[in-house]
């Protein structure tokens, strides 16, 4: 199961580089410089969610003590410091 994820995800990332940079136009102002956007902001989104979702997990273990909440924290605090540092 794990390796049929992989290749989904390999090829979709594949296929949406190759739009990016083939199939998108260029724009007229900033030129190709734009297309640094497409990879940059939804890493910046996905890096400020995740760390969202560590606060928010983190007030409710310390609130119900459950040790499922504390799990989702770490998890999303590892997910978040990759694709905070990726920008």
């Amino acid at each position: 199961m794990r390796t049929m994820f992989l290749g989904i995800t390999s090829f979709l990332m594949l296929a949406t580089i190759y739009l990016i940079f083939m199939w998108v136009p260029t724009e007229q102002n900033l030129g190709i410089s734009q297309r640094i956007f497409y990879i940059h902001v939804p890493l910046g989104w996905i890096g400020m969610i995740s760390i969202f979702v560590v606060g928010i997990a983190s007030i409710l273990h310390l609130k119900t003590r459950k040790d499922g909440w504390d799990a989702v924290a770490y998890s999303a605090a590892e997910v978040g410091l990759i694709f905070a540092s990726l920008i």
